[in-house]
């Protein structure tokens, strides 16, 4: 308490000399310093430069509009009106207690106020200032979780007792399932379901294509889109899948209902590595689609540079067969 005492007495100190620096300042510059913010700030920085932190306390509290509501406070109002503006001044805009204080002060003083602070004022102010206490759990709080665990014992008892039950009756049941298994024969595997292939593209699985394909499902059979498996594997990028199905014969210059080819839908996507497939297992490369594009027209619309330089070197290549060049790798 003595530190703080100390403390509040010689920031009184620099109070009282700043408020009489102010009052020459105001005495220059006429009242009308308060009314504006940008006034203000130049004009205390300026005159007063060596306040500067004082200046700013001054700037916070007139943007907090304390200068205006001690002016329309009632005289008798003011002792209660002064704690309230201290606590609003350090709990809504960071000022701490001194420099709240020492604004309210300041404010007080150019409006020639004589302010009496009653103690219990003081103690309210004191008390919402203060660092709450730390929490500390209640005996109410306590009893409620004791409660809760007496409550809770019980059924994780019960629940572990279960598990245990149900673990050695599965135990049982797997032991007595073995010596059935091994009277009756070796089992007998029945599949679930039966090769997709076109779910196999779009889930890129290779095993079950080829599956599919060498049980006789067509390579070149379409769906609603009139699109084949293999087109359906070069839109997506799927290089294994398009190179199973060029093995198992798919028609590698198929048309959909829009007139693109598989290196068309590769070529949109820039799946430069089934573009090169495709390219080595005789796509047309100068098919045009019901648009009037070519798969290099596609690839510079989407800017998929590479595949453009590959497929402009094929054209350049198959314009001129003459000049035979290593095609530009990926």
């Amino acid at each position: 308490m003595t530190e703080v005492t100390t403390v509040i007495q010689r920031e009184s100190i620099l109070a009282e000399d700043y408020q009489q620096r102010l009052k020459h300042v105001i005495r220059l510059q006429g009242p009308g310093l308060f009314q504006s913010r940008t006034r203000l700030v130049d004009d205390l920085n300026r005159l007063l430069p060596q306040n500067r932190r004082e200046n700013h306390w001054m700037l916070i509290a007139l943007e907090a509009n304390v200068f205006g509501i001690l002016r329309m406070t009632p005289v008798e109002k003011l002792g209660e009106v002064y704690a309230r503006l201290i606590y609003t001044l350090v709990k809504d805009h960071g000022l701490n207690h001194i420099a709240a204080r020492f604004c309210v002060d300041t404010f007080c003083h150019f409006l020639g106020h004589e302010i009496t602070v009653s103690e219990r004022t003081m103690e309210w102010l004191e008390q919402k200032l203060s660092p709450p206490p730390p929490n500390k759990p209640s005996q109410k709080t306590m009893g409620k979780l004791g409660s809760a665990i007496a409550f809770i014992m019980p059924v994780f008892l019960i629940g572990i007792c279960l598990w245990f039950g149900m673990k050695l009756f599965l135990q049982k049941e797997v032991a007595t399932t073995i010596t059935t298994s091994e009277a009756l024969g070796p089992p007998v595997f029945v599949r679930s379901q039966e090769p997709n292939p076109v779910r196999a593209v779009q889930t890129r699985n290779v095993v079950e294509l080829r599956e599919a394909l060498s049980s006789g499902y067509p390579a070149d059979k379409r769906d609603t889109q009139n699109q084949t498996l293999l087109m359906q594997a070069s839109k997506l990028g799927f290089s294994d899948g398009v190179r199973l199905l060029l093995e198992f014969k798919a028609d590698v210059n198929a048309q959909d209902n829009l007139g693109k080819t598989a290196l068309i839908l590769a070529a949109t996507g820039g799946h430069i590595e089934v573009v090169r497939l495709l390219c080595q297992s005789g796509a047309n490369i100068y098919h045009k689609d019901n648009s009037g594009r070519t798969a290099l027209i596609h690839s510079i619309l989407k800017q998929n540079n590479t595949t453009v330089q590959f497929l402009s070197f094929m054209e350049k290549s198959a314009s001129s067969p003459a000049h035979e060049t290593k095609p530009p790798s990926p």
